[in-house]
């Protein structure tokens, strides 16, 4: 029998609220031009809040204030509704990685990564969703902020962790092989919180007890099967844009009575040519 083959993840998911211009026609084939909003943005697309009724397949023009750029995109399909609009997943057509003004990397970087999180630069406001190892890992957990590099500025600059809402700039003080490779990784031990999102539990902040670069260890009262697909946003904070990437529960034990550790494994990194 054939191995499975994994699904490739083409882009990061971060939860985002940006404004966003969208112009086509209705289910009625009535013409429209609205503003909406984002909830996740990635490279390649958005899941949109927006009034306007759509049909499935829909062609429509994306406008992003903040950067002056437009683009088309298709529906994906409708993920429900909430009480101020209609909730639809689009794809763009054509993949720009500054449309949204967020500099994505290579999701193949992620290989090395313990944590993911949206940074802005503190002089020129710059935003870029950064993979971390285990060092820098603990070294913005201990001061909030990072000194790195800035493209823009040209010169090393302090990066802190963006807010969730665009244009809010938040200033803060400076068994089998694959479970074997598992515990060939290192894992570091820390104290941060992890949102945990299930299709059936929705979110859940965790306290993670250790990370490495394959996945996290967390206790919970909930009771997730093993095998069972999650996101995960590692680290989390509320009011940030927050970072969701894709993950399946490995293994779990009862360590009190009601609540069970739980080890979560990343899944979709691309596999190397």
């Amino acid at each position: 029998m054939s191995s499975p083959v994994r699904q490739k993840r083409r882009s990061d998911r971060v939860a985002l609220t940006i404004p966003v211009e969208v112009a086509g026609e209705d289910s009625a084939g009535t013409y429209f031009q609205e503003s909406a909003r984002t909830l996740i943005i990635s490279r390649h697309g958005a899941t949109l809040v927006m009034g306007t009724k759509l049909k499935p397949h829909q062609d429509v023009v994306l406008r992003c204030p903040g950067t002056q750029k437009k683009g088309h995109a298709r529906l994906v399909g409708s993920i429900g509704g909430q009480a101020d609009g209609h909730v639809y997943g689009f794809a763009l057509l054509k993949a720009d990685p500054r449309f949204w003004g967020i500099a994505f990397p290579p999701v193949e970087e992620s290989e090395n990564a313990v944590a993911r999180v949206l940074l802005e630069c503190m002089d020129c406001n710059s935003r870029e969703l950064t993979y971390l190892d285990e060092l820098e890992l603990e070294v913005f957990e201990a001061n909030r902020s990072l000194s790195r590099e800035c493209s823009s500025c040209r010169e090393v600059t302090v990066w802190v962790r963006a807010a969730q809402e665009d244009g809010q700039h938040l200033k803060r003080p400076a068994g089998d092989a694959s479970r074997q490779n598992q515990r060939r990784q290192v894992r570091i031990r820390v104290k941060m919180r992890a949102c945990i999102r299930h299709p059936g539990f929705g979110d859940e902040l965790v306290e993670v007890e250790n990370v490495s670069r394959g996945g996290l260890c967390f206790v919970s009262p909930k009771r997730y099967l093993n095998g069972s697909s999650v996101e995960v946003a590692l680290p989390f904070e509320q009011g940030a844009a927050n970072v969701f990437v894709r993950a399946r529960v490995v293994r779990s034990s009862e360590v009190t009575r009601g609540n069970q550790r739980y080890g979560i494994s990343y899944i979709g990194t691309p596999e190397k040519d």
